[in-house]
């Protein structure tokens, strides 16, 4: 299950704020049906982006894993070596990034 929460109001004349945060369960499951390998999932992905626009024209500013988690996302990884290593997909950490965007 997942949730996206978006807030939108008009500043400094006829710019736009824009708040959007995004929230994703991802269950725990079983990557193989061998018991003995270990499972992965039971993470939440998550993002918040702040966002400043007008006319096509614009900035965002976003954060991706704010809580910094470490979970496995998918460990499969080679079939022939998993008994012997453990293997896996951690997400991604904490990530600050932006973006300008212009519409012509």
């Amino acid at each position: 299950g997942g949730a996206l929460v978006s807030y939108e109001r008009p500043v400094f004349g006829d710019w736009t704020l824009r708040l959007v945060g995004q929230a994703i369960y991802v269950g725990l499951s079983r990557v193989s049906f061998d018991a003995q390998l270990p499972r992965t999932g039971d993470f939440t992905q998550a993002r918040v982006l702040v966002e400043l626009s007008r006319e096509g024209r614009g900035a965002q500013v976003f954060v991706t894993n704010p809580m910094d988690s470490f979970r496995d996302t998918f460990s499969f990884g080679n079939p022939f070596t998993a008994p012997q290593a453990r293997q896996i997909t951690p997400q991604r950490p904490i990530t600050l990034g932006a973006t300008v965007f212009a519409a012509f």
